[in-house]
């Protein structure tokens, strides 16, 4: 558990995922993520909430 950061970023590394620091990351780019993950949440969600 001390290394846990470091062991999922390896993780989303090897499935294939980019990883870039926050302060790198372009204002725009970061507002789209934060759409994009609240739109998976929403999507979660409901298929929980039906299922």
């Amino acid at each position: 558990m001390r290394r846990y950061r470091e062991s999922v970023l390896a993780g989303l590394v090897e499935d294939g995922y980019i990883i870039i620091d926050a302060n790198d990351a372009d204002n725009n780019e970061s507002k789209a993520v934060i759409e994009s993950v609240k739109a998976a949440s929403e999507e979660l969600y409901t298929a929980e909430c039906e299922a």
